[in-house]
């Protein structure tokens, strides 16, 4: 595996009922949304992945759907 292609970043902007993410994985940008209304979650997202065997030689898109029923977290 190249290097390069060791490197990944990740940002999340919350918001009350919004989360933006963005993030950097292989040479290539992601980006998604996530919504939360109790109690269901939505996560959605689009990111490049590297499917040749260097660095940012061949790029392939992905799409993300993630549903979560029940989401809740307790701070103590």
């Amino acid at each position: 595996v190249d290097f390069s292609r060791q490197f990944h970043l990740g940002a999340e902007l919350g918001l009350p009922f919004v989360s933006l993410l963005t993030g950097w994985s292989e040479g290539y940008v992601s980006y998604g949304a996530s919504i939360k209304l109790w109690p269901i979650k939505l996560t959605t997202g689009i990111y490049g992945v590297e499917v040749g065997s260097h660095y940012r030689e061949q790029q392939a898109k992905r799409f993300v759907l993630y549903l979560s029923l029940f989401d809740f977290s307790i701070d103590l």
